[in-house]
C-alpha cells in the first residue's frame, strides 16, 4: 500500500472534518491549504536559522523582504521582532531546512512572472510565521508609494519625452533620406515634399499616442509589483497558493505524507 493510501486510511478511520484534504490524499494532489502550510513552515525555518537567508535559487527575495519589513515597521515593533529570535527554540534540523528550501524554490519556479502573487505570498507567510499583522505594513507601504508619486511621475514623463524625441529623430532622418533620393532624381516637387511631411506627421502621432505626458499616476505606478491594499493582497495571496498547487499537480509531484497528515492529531 502506498504512503498516500496509508494516510487516507488513517483519516478515513477518523472522519472529523478533513473533507478536501482526504480527497487530496486519495488523489495524491496538493491543495492550496497544504501549500500555505509549507510556506509558513519555510519562513519559520528561515527565522530560526541563524545566518541563513534561504536557498540560492530564491535570490535576494528574502533579504529584500526583511529590509523592507524593517523599514516599514516602527522601531519598537522591529525590536520586539528581533528579540523574538532569541526565544529558546531549537534550531531547525537538516530535514526541516531541506523542506524549507524546497518550498521557497516554488516562488521562482511558479511565481517568477507573477510578481503580485509572489509579493502577497511572501507577506502572508511571513506575517503568519512571525506573528505580524500585515495590514499596517500595507498601509505604510502605500503611504511610501503615495509620497513617491510626484518623483515617479516626473521620471515617467521624462522617459516618455526621450522616447518621443527618439521617434521624431528617426522619422526626420527617414523623411530627409526619401527627399534626398527624389532630389537626386530631379523628382522632388513641392507636392511630394508636402506628402512626405504629412505621412511623417501621421506616423509620429500614431507612434507617440501611447507615450504622451501623463497628468497623474496611481500609487501602484510608483511601487509596481507590490501589494498596496488589503483587497489586492488577499486576492493575490489566494491566487498564489492556487498557482503553486496547480503547478505541482501538473508536474505530477505528490505531497509527502507529513504534509497530507498536517493538523491531524491521533
Amino acid at each position: 500500500m502506498s504512503a498516500q493510501a496509508d494516510a487516507a486510511v488513517v483519516l478515513h478511520d477518523r472522519d472529523d472534518g478533513f473533507g478536501g484534504r482526504l480527497d487530496a490524499i486519495r488523489d495524491g494532489l496538493w491543495t492550496p491549504e497544504m501549500v500555505g502550510e509549507r510556506m509558513i513552515e519555510a519562513i519559520d525555518v528561515l527565522h530560526r536559522s541563524v545566518g541563513r537567508v534561504g536557498p540560492r535559487r530564491v535570490g535576494n527575495g528574502w533579504p529584500a523582504f526583511v529590509r523592507e519589513w524593517e523599514d516599514l515597521l516602527d522601531e519598537d515593533s522591529w525590536r520586539n521582532h528581533q528579540e523574538s529570535r532569541s526565544e529558546l527554540r531549537p534550531p531547525p534540523d537538516r530535514f526541516a531546512v531541506s523542506r524549507s528550501d524546497h518550498a521557497l524554490e516554488w516562488l521562482n519556479r511558479f511565481l517568477l512572472e507573477l510578481p503580485l502573487q509572489r509579493d502577497a505570498l511572501w507577506l502572508w507567510a511571513a506575517g503568519q510565521a512571525l506573528g505580524r499583522d500585515v495590514e499596517p505594513f500595507l498601509r505604510k507601504r502605500k503611504r511610501l508609494a503615495e509620497a513617491a508619486m510626484p518623483m515617479t511621475l516626473n521620471r515617467i514623463n521624462a522617459e516618455r519625452e526621450r522616447e518621443r524625441r527618439k521617434i521624431g529623430r528617426a522619422l526626420v532622418a527617414e523623411a530627409n533620406a526619401r527627399m534626398d533620393l527624389l532630389r537626386g532624381k530631379g523628382k522632388l516637387t513641392p507636392e511630394r515634399r508636402a506628402r512626405i511631411a504629412r505621412e511623417m506627421h501621421e506616423r509620429a502621432v500614431s507612434m507617440c499616442a501611447g507615450i504622451m505626458p501623463l497628468a497623474e499616476i496611481r500609487p501602484t505606478d510608483a511601487m509596481p509589483d507590490r501589494c498596496l491594499s488589503p483587497r489586492t493582497y488577499h486576492r493575490m495571496r489566494k491566487a498564489a497558493l492556487a498557482t503553486i498547487a496547480d503547478g505541482l499537480n501538473l508536474a505530477g509531484e505528490k505531497p509527502p505524507v507529513e504534509d497530507l497528515l498536517k493538523g491531524y492529531e491521533a
